[in-house]
C-alpha cells in the first residue's frame, strides 16, 4: 500500500516522502522510500507513489482469496492510507471505515462486483447522513477498491454498474439565503472585542475586507502582505494537527492560492499592528495559529449581545454577494473567493444573482453611486 508522509521544512516549505512496498528476493516484504521531486502537493504526490508501486518490478503479487472479507481488507487498506496524515483526518478515514463495515457485512472480496457498489451507496443514502458527507465515505471506498483491483484481489471492471447513460443536464437547485454580515455590523462586531480580544477584532477586519476563510487568516504570515502592490497573497491554512494547530503551505483548493486586493482599512490595521518581515500575523502566546473554537465563543457571545450574525463565513457571504450585485465579473469573483470553480459561485451564491426579469432590481444597482472603497475598483 503506497503512502506519504508529509513534512514542514525550515524554509516553511513541505517535504513528501513517498513509501510502497516490494518483495525480495528471498520472500520478504520490505518498506522502500523515495522523496517526491514535483512541484504539487500532497495528493500528487500520493499519485506518484502509487504509480511507483504499480511500475515496480519488485511489487508483490496477492492472490484472490476466496474467504477474505472487504471489511478485513479495509482494516488492513486504512492502517497504510492513515500513514502521513494528521490526527483529525485519520480519525475521520477511522469513522468512515467503521461505517462501511456496517454497511458491506460480511461479503467476500471474491464476490465484489458493481451491484454491491449500488447495495453501499443505497445504505449510505438510507443513513441519513449529510450528502457532502457521504460522498466523502464513497470516495475513500471507491479508492480501497481500486487498489485492491490493482492488487488483483478484486475482479476487474467492477465499477461498470455505476455508469450512467448521459442525460439532459439539471438544473441546480438553489441554495437557501446564509446569514449575513455587513461590513458595518462586522465592524461594530470588531470594536466590541477590541478591548478584550484585540487579535479576534483585527482578525475580523480583515474578513470583513476581503472575504478570506479563517483558516486563511488565521495562518497568514507577513511575507504574505505587500504593501507596496497593495496585495495580499492568500497561499497557507491553518489546519488541526496531531500537537494542535499549524500552518500547511497549501490552502483548501487549488484555486485558494491568489492574490486580494487590500482596502485601506486592512492596511491601517497592519500598519497599527506593527509591519514585519516574517511570522504569523495573528498568533497565541506560544506562537501558534490561533484555533477555530477559541475564536467561536467571544465571537458568538459579542455578536449575540449586537444581535447580528456570530458565524464566521458571515461575512464571506456579504462580501461575495456585494460583488455580485455590484456587477462584477463572476470568474473574477470565483478567483476572489478561491473556488475550485465558476460552478461552485454560481451554485452557492445563486440567491445573490439578480433576476433578469427584475428590472427594478437592476435600475437600482445601476443608480447606485456608491463605492466600498478604492481597492475595489480594480476588482
Amino acid at each position: 500500500m503506497a503512502y506519504v508522509q508529509t513534512t514542514n521544512k525550515a524554509d516553511g516549505t513541505e517535504r513528501h516522502r513517498m513509501f510502497w512496498r516490494v518483495k525480495t528476493g528471498d520472500g520478504k516484504m520490505r518498506l522502500v522510500s523515495k522523496d517526491y521531486k514535483g512541484d504539487g502537493g500532497r495528493q500528487e504526490a500520493l499519485e506518484e507513489a502509487r504509480f511507483q508501486e504499480a511500475t515496480d518490478k519488485r511489487r508483490p503479487t496477492e492472490e484472490l482469496s476466496p474467504d477474505r472479507t472487504i471489511s478485513d481488507y479495509l482494516d488492513e487498506w486504512s492502517e497504510g492510507y492513515k500513514m502521513g496524515l494528521a490526527h483529525s483526518s485519520a480519525y475521520n478515514v477511522d469513522w468512515s471505515v467503521n461505517k462501511l463495515k456496517v454497511w458491506v457485512g460480511s461479503a467476500r472480496l471474491k464476490d465484489f462486483s458493481g451491484q454491491t457498489l449500488v447495495r453501499i451507496k443505497s445504505s449510505a443514502n438510507t443513513e441519513g447522513l449529510a450528502p457532502v458527507t457521504a460522498r466523502k465515505i464513497m470516495r475513500l471506498f471507491k479508492a480501497a477498491i481500486t487498489d485492491a483491483m490493482a492488487d488483483n484481489l478484486v475482479p476487474p471492471n467492477t465499477f461498470a454498474a455505476l455508469k450512467t447513460k448521459k442525460g439532459k443536464i439539471k438544473t441546480p437547485e438553489v441554495k437557501p439565503r446564509p446569514q449575513l454580515r455587513s461590513i458595518g455590523e462586522t465592524m461594530l462586531l470588531s470594536d466590541k472585542l477590541r478591548k478584550t480580544h484585540p487579535d479576534l477584532a483585527d482578525m475580523l477586519v480583515l474578513a470583513a475586507y476581503t472575504g478570506m476563510r479563517f483558516g486563511e487568516i488565521s495562518g497568514l504570515q507577513w511575507e504574505s502582505v505587500s504593501f507596496k502592490m497593495n496585495k495580499i497573497t492568500v497561499e497557507r491554512t491553518s489546519v488541526k494537527g496531531p500537537n494542535g494547530y499549524e500552518v500547511r503551505m497549501r490552502t483548501k483548493t487549488k484555486s485558494g492560492h491568489r492574490k486580494i486586493p487590500m482596502a485601506k482599512e486592512v492596511r491601517e490595521m497592519f500598519i497599527r499592528r506593527g509591519r514585519q518581515f516574517s511570522g504569523l500575523i495573528f498568533k497565541t502566546k506560544a506562537g501558534k495559529p490561533i484555533p477555530a473554537p477559541t475564536a467561536a465563543n467571544p465571537i458568538k457571545k459579542a455578536a449575540t449581545e449586537l444581535g447580528v450574525a456570530h458565524g464566521w463565513h458571515c461575512s464571506r457571504h456579504y462580501w461575495c454577494s456585494l460583488l455580485i450585485e455590484r456587477g462584477r465579473p463572476m470568474p473574477k469573483i470565483s478567483k476572489l473567493m478561491g473556488h475550485s470553480s465558476m460552478r461552485v459561485t454560481q451554485e452557492e451564491y445563486a440567491w445573490a444573482i439578480p433576476d433578469p426579469d427584475d428590472d427594478e432590481m437592476f435600475l437600482s444597482v445601476l443608480n447606485d453611486s456608491s463605492l466600498l472603497g478604492s481597492a475595489y475598483n480594480s476588482v
